[in-house]
């Protein structure tokens, strides 16, 4: 159904379930009844308004004041006056809420090389649970890895990319499990995972050869085509997770050269992609250009 085609309609529901029988047709439904602004209540007047005393609380819904605002000083100072604050992230705690719930029902990872591949989603979640101080979150992130990925031998990195793909499934799986093991148990595990990660100075030159067996960059041949132009993400999202397998190894991991040289070929690769010429790739590759130059995967 259309919100506007019967914006009428649902208003006069929603006024009768405010006012019940009060709301009538001779009366606009109530509509007098609603409280109005008197003026305009943006970001910028509230921290006015709060810095100035004239607020003694606020409810915050999905926003970061702070963040908000351009004068973040002045918002400061304006939330230590009031007398009391209430913040609401629904999008946060109903996610975290549902997942909970339904993760354990999962009886299967899912591999794809898109968006609702679970171990791509399962280091985010890990990122998240690290931040908000969410243990039950983590703990049931860690389950999933015993589940899923534990025991996983051999994944065929040469199988990839499949032509849409904007996610490795092998690397996500990896990069997500060097969040939940310690350096030498995952370290272990990745030689099982894919024992095809050449060691040593041979490594950095596999990586390096342009026509080499392993792990090149993805070729996008139309960026104005929705699906083929995933492929840049691929690339993009290669590199961080190249980076943050590098992370998790041990330091002198004999597979680090050969993994840096890569996510640096695929970072070379990806970067001069991310512009505005074509919407199809425009508007989402900035996301993972960002999260592969703020490093922000490493930092949990």
């Amino acid at each position: 159904t259309s919100f506007w085609q019967n914006y009428e309609k649902f208003f006069v529901s929603q006024q009768k379930s405010f006012f019940g029988a009060a709301a009538t047709k001779d009366n606009d439904w109530a509509y007098d009844y609603l409280p109005k602004f008197d003026t305009s209540y943006d970001v910028l007047k509230m921290v006015d308004m709060m810095a100035a005393g004239q607020m003694n609380g606020l409810f915050c819904q999905g926003l970061n004041i702070l963040m908000a605002s351009p004068d973040k000083a002045k918002a400061l100072s304006g939330l230590t006056k009031l007398k009391w604050l209430v913040i609401i992230d629904p999008l946060e705690t109903e996610t975290a809420a549902r997942l909970e719930g339904w993760l354990p029902k999962l009886h299967y990872p899912i591999r794809i090389g898109e968006h609702d591949q679970t171990a791509f989603s399962f280091g985010l979640m890990w990122d998240w649970a690290g931040v908000a101080g969410e243990q039950p979150m983590r703990r049931l992130l860690e389950d999933a890895a015993q589940r899923f990925y534990r025991q996983d031998r051999n994944c065929p990195l040469a199988y990839e990319p499949s032509g849409e793909d904007f996610l490795s499934p092998c690397l996500a799986e990896a990069d997500f499990l060097r969040r939940v093991l310690a350096p030498r148990a995952f370290a272990s595990w990745l030689t099982r995972f894919l024992p095809q990660i050449p060691d040593g100075r041979a490594g950095v030159r596999a990586a390096q050869r342009p026509g080499g067996p392993w792990l090149v960059p993805g070729v996008v041949t139309d960026r104005a085509d929705p699906k083929l132009a995933h492929i840049d993400g691929l690339n993009l999202s290669r590199a961080w997770m190249l980076e943050g397998i590098a992370h998790g190894l041990p330091a002198h991991d004999a597979r680090l050269p050969a993994l840096t040289t890569a996510a640096a070929r695929h970072r070379d690769a990806a970067l001069p992609a991310v512009t505005g010429e074509h919407y199809e790739g425009g508007h989402w590759l900035g996301t993972f250009a960002v999260y592969l130059t703020s490093r922000a995967g490493l930092a949990q």
